[in-house]
């Protein structure tokens, strides 16, 4: 079977435009086939593999795709990028399903207290982490969108874990997999690139003046570090919110740090890339702003000093003997 009807062509489209293409099965099922397809599909290969019962009428679904979300070439119909990420959002999850897992005891270590077994949780594409030992990290806004949270748990944070992430894990596979997704989206983001979309991103740092950790915890701002990143795309609407330290996971110094000392920043293994590296932040002064964040391992240290941006002005190594002045 053969059509010569002309394809829609459409360079861009907008949003409201772009939603009411997709808003059909019939051409959702059409991009999520050709996704499936090692090759490109004739026009008949196609129409079949949708199971559909009326050409004419299939014809006009696949005319409203072409141009932009799907391809006609010489050997048939294959996906653009655009059909590419659709496709992408729906076999991952993000947009079908809804999975939750309950608070979860597993066998890893709390990056700040060490206790043997933190709890996870898995709701709206977070990994939520709570130590039942120490303050935790966070406070605040968390606790009021957990009203039945058990009084002996604080919250670590979350980790971000699309759907498919969960299927096939146990819970601290699950948590495994939503470190390394969330390290890896934060590699881009923190270099000004929008792991969604690739857009610029705009980032802003809170500061706590009156920081005083006591218990864990500050009492003014219910933090346990002075200085939190957040960080925006300027196109779309994904956000990121987390310790500056998170941040300078993509410092150069401290990758070798780490890395020298045979951890891998990238991995999993532990709930956090630095929780075998024990963290120490000050501030010396907000007016400019100027931080210091010391990392120690064993008997060796770190020390990077960052401006109001949180870029690097100053680095510092040594051993704790030798660094008993900091």
């Amino acid at each position: 079977m053969t059509t010569d009807e002309a394809p829609d062509e459409q360079s861009t489209l907008t949003p409201e435009a772009a939603f009411s293409v997709l808003g059909d099965e019939t051409r959702l099922t059409i991009l999520q086939v050709l996704g499936e397809a090692d090759d490109p599909l004739a026009f008949s290969e196609l129409f079949d593999r949708v199971a559909y019962d009326d050409a004419p009428n299939f014809n006009y679904h696949l005319k409203k795709l072409v141009g932009h979300f799907v391809d006609k070439t010489e050997n048939g119909y294959r996906l653009r990028q655009a059909g590419n990420r659709v496709v992408e959002a729906v076999l991952s999850g993000a947009v079908t399903e809804a999975p939750s897992l309950d608070r979860t005891a597993i066998d890893s270590a709390c990056q700040h207290c060490g206790a043997p077994s933190v709890e996870v949780e898995y709701r709206e594409e977070q990994v939520g982490i709570y130590c039942t030992e120490c303050a935790g990290q966070y406070g605040g806004t968390g606790d009021a969108d957990e009203p039945d949270r058990p009084e002996n748990t604080e919250r670590i944070g979350y980790v971000h874990l699309p759907p498919a992430g969960v299927h096939g894990r146990t819970p601290a596979e699950m948590t495994e997999a939503a470190v390394i997704w969330t390290v890896a989206q934060t590699q881009a983001l923190h270099r000004g690139v929008c792991p969604r979309c690739s857009a610029p991103v705009e980032e802003s740092v809170d500061i706590c003046e009156t920081h005083e950790p006591a218990d864990g915890r500050c009492d003014e701002c219910d933090r346990r570090f002075a200085a939190v990143v957040h960080s925006a795309c300027t196109n779309c609407p994904f956000e990121l919110g987390g310790s500056a330290i998170g941040y300078l996971h993509t410092e150069p110094a401290l990758l070798s740090f780490l890395f020298g000392h045979g951890l891998d920043p990238f991995g999993g293994a532990s709930l956090s890339t630095l929780e075998a590296a024990s963290v120490e932040e000050e501030l010396l002064g907000t007016d400019p702003l100027e931080l210091e964040f010391t990392f120690s391992i064993g008997d060796d240290t770190l020390a990077l000093t960052v401006d109001e941006e949180l870029t690097v002005v100053g680095t510092g190594t040594g051993t704790t003997a030798a660094d008993e002045h900091r």
